[in-house]
This record gives C-alpha cells, structure tokens and sequence, in this order.
C-alpha cells in the first residue's frame, strides 16, 4: 500500500514539474510576438499502462496542447493579405501624387495655362520679339513639366518591379521554411518542443499572407499546407515557387506567376498591390501620352498653316517620340534655336499686327479634343490629376482602416490564445498546492512504512 501511495506521489511531482516549465515558458514568453499560451492537459493513469500501472495509480501528461484559435488566425491572415496589398498601393501612390504638382501652381495645368496666356499676350504686341520668345519659353515648360511627370511615373513603374523581385525573393525564402518547419513538426510528433516550431511557422505564413495572400491548411501529425492563388504551394515538405517572367507584349513588363499561372485574380498582400498600382500607372502613362500626341497634333497643324514675321511658312511646334510621346514631348528645336520662327501670321505678306495664327493656336483652350469630343486639353488633364488624387485618397484610407482591422483581430487573438500573467500565477498557486500534496502523501507512505517496520519488529 505504501509503495502505491509513493508511486501516486511520483506521478504528481513529475507533473507538477512538467506543468510548472509550461508557466516559466509562458511567463517569459508573455510578450514575445506570435506566441501562444500553452497548456498542460492531465489525464489519470489507465488501465494497461505500459509499466503495468492501473486507475488509481496517480495522473500523467497526456500532452501540452497549444491555446490557438484556427478561425481567428484565418481572419487575421487573410486581412494581412489585404492590410498588404493596401499599403503597397498606398505607399506607391503617395510617392506617385507628388509628380503631380498642380496643387502647388509647378504642374501640367499650370503650365498648359501659362502657354494659351502668352499666346494672348503675344496678340498685344505680335511684332515683340520678347513675346514670341515668352510663347516658346511657355511650350518648352508645359513639354519640360510632362516628360517630368512621364519620367516619375516611368521610375516608379520600375521601382514596383524591383519591390516585385524582392518580394516574390522573400515569398519562396518562406515557402521553404514552411516546408522546413513541416519537417520538424513532424519529426517532433507530440514532443513540446514541437509548440515552438508550430509558432515560428504560423509567424512565417502570417508573412507570407502580409506579402502575397497565402492561406494556412491544416494537415495530420502536424503539418500544415501553404495556398496562394489558389494553388497549393507548400505540401508537406514540397515546394512550388514563385516566379518572374516578361509580358510578351511589353518586356519593361514584370509577371508574377504562381505555379504556372499568370498573376490569379486570388493573388493578394504586397505582390498583388503591386501588379495593380503599375497597372494604374500604365493606364495614365496612357492618358498622358494621350494628351501629348492629341494637343500637340492639333497644335501643330495650326502652326505649319501660319507664317512667321519672314513670311515663312511654320513647322512643327511641338516635337516627340511616337513610341513615348509624353516621355520626350519638347519644343521642336528650330524653334527652341530661334523663337522668331513662332508663326503668328495667317498670310504670307499679312499686314503688321496679324496674329490670325496665334488666335487660332489660342482657340486649342476651348477645343474640344478629347472624350470623344467632350473634353478640352485642361478638363482632361484635371481629370486625370482628379484620378490621382482620388485613387491615392481611397488607397490610403483603406489601408488605414485594414490596419485598424487587423489591430482589433489581434487583441481578441492575444485574449483568447495569449498568455494572461494573472492565470499564470493563479495556475502556478494551483500547481504549489498539488506539489504540497503530494508531499504530504510522502509523509503519509512513510508513515505507513515505519508503524509496518515497528510491528514486524
């Protein structure tokens, strides 16, 4: 009977013991990121224990189960892909509205006015070289201020595929690490040891939906099983990479394909924030080249039909490179050489004071171009400049409020799953009184053992 109650007493100190390192190890975990508060599940000895213990035999670990709520993990990862795929667009588009520089009187719109104002100064005086030279010097800036604007969103087009290299890098780094942990999990079956490897992974997939959307899915023994687009990408130790390739219709083009699939609409988190802000900046590189080849097409067919104070029939204002118009828009170069060749003149011998041209280049203000007939130059490009501003706003404000989303998710996870020092020490009180207990049976069992002692005395 004695040796039963000391083997009772064994059981508890042994779990006692066990249970005590899981408090150390949530106490000095309480505020590393990701963790989750671990748990000691008892369970009594049963019947055909390997030791050939029965019931009544004392309690063992049965295992250290981890406090991981799986729905709001899921919630989480897939509002950091979006909270991702938010602040890539966001960041990209501030950095974009600053080429736009309307707002501060350096921009497109301010330089396509000061050129129709020179252009009706220059019918107050048509024979002033100094007016002339101010027309050409306004067409040289409105060309200056669209190959700058071209150029920001050219560089930045460019910066979102180098962040693309980078990310789709770091996205295939995790995959094997995933595929790695996987490895270890399993291996570690139902050891502790295996919890943490279980965090360092859940941390890597939650990086992983932050830069390209990806899903956990939990598989047996341990493993779990990486979706991004859909596609299963990690499986078990397996591994399908991202990749880049180039748009066979554009080769300045970057392509993310995931598996052999070309960017899914599935596709999330910075990856996907990125394809879709280069995608935006194409369609007002568009826009821009728009108004280039348009307004200064119009521009010069009114010019080549005037004549200068020569009487020489007028060439081209405006000169660029039909495959980048907007890119290298600039004042043709005999009239950056000599802004007297400006032809202002209707006529070949027109009277002095004829300035029929320059009215007419004037009239470009009200003509309606673009739109399909609906639109000056200036409406559409403060349309385009309205795009912009509208475009960085929404981008900015749901980034704001997915983070504030995300924020939330993660208290209501850290209070379901997170360590509570308060419990900690309230189970560490409960732990002291089993291990005084057991002490106590120990005293009893030695008790029991000495009167035997004395009466077989």
């Amino acid at each position: 009977m004695g040796g039963q109650i000391l083997e009772i007493a064994r059981s508890a100190f042994m779990t006692t013991r066990a249970a005590l390192d899981v408090n150390a190890q949530n106490v000095a975990n309480a505020q590393t990121p990701g963790y989750l508060r671990q748990r000691v599940v008892l369970a009594p000895i049963a019947q055909g224990d390997p030791q050939g213990r029965g019931v009544g035999s004392g309690v063992t670990v049965q295992t250290i189960e981890r406090l991981r709520n799986q729905c709001l993990e899921a919630q989480i990862n897939h509002q950091e892909g979006q909270l991702g795929q938010n602040q890539a667009r966001s960041d990209s588009l501030t950095r974009v509205q600053s080429a736009f520089t309307d707002l501060d009187g350096s921009g497109i719109s301010a330089a396509l006015g000061s050129f129709f104002d020179a252009l009706e100064e220059l019918q107050t005086a048509p024979e002033s070289a100094a007016a002339r030279g101010e027309v050409v010097f306004a067409a040289d800036t409105f060309a200056r201020r669209m190959r700058e604007t071209s150029a920001q969103l050219l560089g930045e087009q460019q910066t979102l595929g180098e962040d693309l290299t980078q990310h789709v890098a770091r996205v295939n780094s995790l995959l094997h690490q995933v595929a790695e942990l996987n490895g270890r999990a399993l291996a570690l079956a139902d050891n502790p040891q295996a919890n943490d490897v279980k965090v360092m992974r859940e941390q890597a997939i939650r990086e992983l939906a932050n830069l390209a959307g990806a899903e956990g899915l939990d598989q047996p023994h341990g493993v779990q099983d990486v979706l991004i687009g859909g596609l299963r990408l990690v499986q078990g130790g397996e591994v399908t990479e991202l990749s880049l390739t180039t748009d066979p219709a554009d080769p300045t083009r970057p392509i993310v394909l995931v598996g052999a699939i070309a960017e899914p609409d599935s596709l999330g988190g910075k990856v996907a924030g990125c394809v879709q802000a280069r995608d935006q900046y194409a369609a007002w590189q568009d826009a821009l080249d728009e108004l280039a080849t348009t307004f200064t097409g119009a521009a010069n067919t009114v010019h080549r039909s005037g004549y200068d104070l020569e009487g020489h029939a007028g060439g081209d204002l405006f000169a660029y490179d039909p495959a980048a118009p907007a890119a290298s828009l600039q004042v043709a170069a005999a009239l950056q050489d000599d802004p007297q060749l400006l032809a202002a003149s209707g006529t070949v011998n027109g009277a002095p004071g004829d300035v029929t041209t320059a009215q007419r280049l004037l009239d470009l203000r009200d003509a309606r171009l673009f739109g399909g007939g609906t639109q000056t130059a200036e409406e559409t490009y403060r349309q385009l400049l309205a795009s912009v501003g509208r475009e960085t706003q929404r981008s900015t404000e749901a980034r704001d409020a997915r983070q504030q989303l995300v924020d939330v998710l993660d208290r209501q996870y850290a209070e379901a799953s997170g360590v509570s020092l308060d419990e900690e020490a309230i189970e560490i009180m409960r732990y002291q009184q089993v291990y005084g207990a057991a002490i106590k049976l120990v005293k009893i069992a030695d008790e029991m053992m000495q009167q035997i002692l004395g009466l077989a005395g």
